[in-house]
């Protein structure tokens, strides 16, 4: 486990490399949890470690510096996830991307777009496997343990791009909570997958998105 209070004492570098029996890690400092604008080590939030094992795996590690814990912690193998690894269980296999737009190419009068509009002419996607987007949902989130432990709740908002081909494309959060609920909002919105196009009018058409992921502990 990574002494990150050590690390701070230690070195005010942007990256720290080193490499023991064959093993190297590198690590990177954070203004705070969209892991967006590097920082100095004594003014970072949250930090990120890239641990290079001496089996050809990667390691990833999340920290949360102000209260030393541990955010998420997964290994690679090929891109792929490997093994156990992470607090969460979340997958850090992707590129969490921020863009803080909002869709033009959104069909005035729709509120959910998983769901007919017959005044608009508008036939929503048919979700593979699900009847609902709210089943999809439910049967495929599940709430990050770093967040729950520390009653981290909150509206993700997302934007993404559903095709005429019935492809889900470029998913960015366009107003995060928490890096750990980000992601998760992300990660679930990836696993969706779409047997139809939208259709307006009859006609397969590509649409742009923005919906809030709500996330909330009873």
């Amino acid at each position: 486990m990574i002494n990150i209070q050590k690390i701070i004492g230690t070195s005010l570098l942007l990256i720290i490399t080193t490499t023991c029996f064959g093993q190297s890690q590198q690590t990177k400092f954070y203004k705070d949890e969209r892991l967006k604008k590097e920082v100095s080590a004594d003014k970072a939030k949250i930090s990120k470690t890239v641990i290079q094992n001496t089996d050809g795996t990667e390691t990833t590690e999340i920290w949360d510096i102000q209260n030393n814990k541990m955010i998420s912690r997964i290994t690679h193998w090929n891109t792929e996830p490997s093994g156990s690894h992470t607090q969460d269980d979340f997958d850090d296999s992707f590129e969490l991307k921020y863009d803080e737009k909002y869709c033009k190419d959104s069909i005035a009068g729709i509120k959910n777009y998983f769901e007919d509009n017959n005044s608009l002419h508008y036939i929503a996607p048919e979700i593979n496997g699900y009847r609902t987007f709210n089943s999809f949902f439910v049967n495929n989130f599940r709430y990050p343990s770093f967040a729950r432990e520390n009653k981290i709740m909150g509206k993700v908002w997302l934007a993404f791009t559903i095709t005429d081909k019935g492809v889900i494309e470029d998913i960015v959060v366009v107003k995060g909570v928490h890096v750990s609920l980000d992601r998760e909002a992300v990660r679930t919105m990836r696993k969706l997958k779409l047997n139809t196009p939208p259709l307006i009018n009859g006609q397969a058409r590509t649409i742009c998105v923005t919906m809030p992921v709500s996330f909330t502990i009873q």
